[in-house]
């Protein structure tokens, strides 16, 4: 599918995090809630999701350009989520490409192992991840 608007190629944005703790939850949830509902209203957005699989909180977003992504990405919520990364996350990858196509969750997870980039989280794992490609 590409974009409505300007019949190009997709951004696809595919995150996932693991949570250091049970104790780590309530955080994260309150930056997940905020980021996701900013992402749905941020112009240029297609789609946006999120899913746990196999213990790895993800989030699957396409956007009509990365300059409509990284809007999203500076906004207030969603930099305020990168900072308390290393505080919440044990790791988390991040894997941002273009295509005609957004993938389906089994696609999505496939690339993401494959060709996400790691960031550690934790103490002493200097945090801050990101959509950013």
């Amino acid at each position: 599918m590409k974009s409505p608007l300007t019949n190009t190629l997709l951004y696809i944005s595919i995150t996932g995090l693991e949570i250091q703790s049970f104790a780590q939850y309530p955080s994260f949830m309150y930056h997940a809630f905020r980021s996701m509902a900013q992402a749905k209203i941020t112009p240029g957005i297609i789609s946006a999701d999120s899913r746990t699989i196999n213990g790895v909180q993800h989030t699957l977003t396409a956007w009509k350009s990365r300059k409509d992504m990284l809007a999203f990405y500076r906004s207030e919520s969603h930099v305020e989520a990168m900072k308390a990364f290393s505080r919440i996350a044990s790791r988390g990858k991040v894997f941002s490409y273009e295509s005609e196509n957004i993938p389906s969750w089994e696609e999505a997870r496939e690339i993401w192992e494959k060709n996400g980039r790691e960031y550690k989280g934790g103490r002493g794992g200097g945090g801050g991840g990101g959509a950013a490609a």
